[in-house]
C-alpha cells in the first residue's frame, strides 16, 4: 500500500515536465432537467458542487482569497487516498462560469461551462476542460473528470 502511494507522489507531484506545453482540450455537452439558474447555482455554490460531485468529499473555502476553495477528492473508492487542490470560480456573465484548478500536482486544469437555455425546466450545459501541461496519465485524468461531471449532474437532477 505504501508502495502504490509512493509511486503515486512520484509520478505526479514531482517528476517535473520534460517537454514544452501542449495543450490538450475536450468537450462534453449535457442536458439536465434543471433550470438555467439552477444549473448556475450549482456551479457558483462549490459546497453544493461538491455535495453532488461522486469524488469530492470535503470543501472548504479559503478565507484569504475570494471565490476560491480548498478541495479534497478521493480519486478511487478502492484506494485509500486524497488529493487536495484549490479551486478558483469565476463568473464572466450568467452563461459562463470557469473553474481554475491549481495544486494539482503540476496539472492545472481549466474547466469552462456554457450554459444555455432549451425552456424553463432544461438546460444545456457544455463543459469544456483544457489542461496545457503535459504529464502522465493526462488523457485518463480527463476521462476521469468527465466521468465525474457526468455522475454529479445525474445526481444534481435526481435530488
Amino acid at each position: 500500500m505504501i508502495y502504490l502511494r509512493l509511486y503515486y507522489y512520484l509520478c505526479f507531484l514531482m517528476i517535473p515536465t520534460i517537454s514544452t506545453s501542449q495543450l490538450v482540450e475536450k468537450t462534453a455537452t449535457f442536458e439536465v432537467s434543471l433550470s438555467h439558474e439552477e444549473c448556475a447555482d450549482i456551479l457558483l455554490d462549490m459546497n453544493r458542487f461538491g455535495d453532488y460531485h461522486p469524488l469530492i468529499n470535503r470543501v472548504t473555502l479559503d478565507k484569504k482569497k475570494e471565490n476560491t476553495y480548498s478541495v479534497r477528492e478521493r480519486p478511487f473508492n478502492w484506494l485509500p487516498l486524497n488529493i487536495f487542490y484549490k479551486a478558483r470560480i469565476e463568473k464572466l456573465d450568467s452563461f459562463h462560469i470557469q473553474f481554475y484548478i491549481t495544486k494539482l500536482g503540476w496539472y492545472k486544469p481549466v474547466f469552462e461551462y456554457t450554459l444555455s437555455s432549451i425552456d424553463q425546466n432544461t438546460t444545456k450545459i457544455k463543459c469544456r476542460v483544457s489542461i496545457a501541461e503535459r504529464g502522465p496519465g493526462r488523457n485518463y485524468l480527463l476521462k476521469r473528470m468527465f466521468q465525474s461531471q457526468d455522475e454529479l449532474w445525474k445526481k444534481a437532477v435526481a435530488n
